[in-house]
């Protein structure tokens, strides 16, 4: 970890209606504020955007604090 104001999280996305991990990211921000900006659809990858525009699904947490974030 950096410092000890900054999160450090890699997290991924589930589909709900399989149950199937379908993306993997990494943030310095909360879970719900990084999902939150997925599903706003900013990101320049369309079949990403596409899938969290018809899915169900969730965020979750995979590694909190891992030794190097990249």
């Amino acid at each position: 970890m950096t410092d000890t104001n900054t999160i450090e999280i890699i997290y991924g996305l589930v589909d709900n209606s399989t149950m199937e991990l379908r993306y993997v990211g990494k943030t310095t921000k909360s879970l719900a504020e990084r999902f939150k900006r997925h599903m706003k659809l900013h990101s320049s990858n369309a079949h990403l955007n596409n899938w969290l525009r018809f899915a169900d699904v969730s965020a979750v947490v995979l590694e909190r604090d891992p030794e190097d974030l990249n």
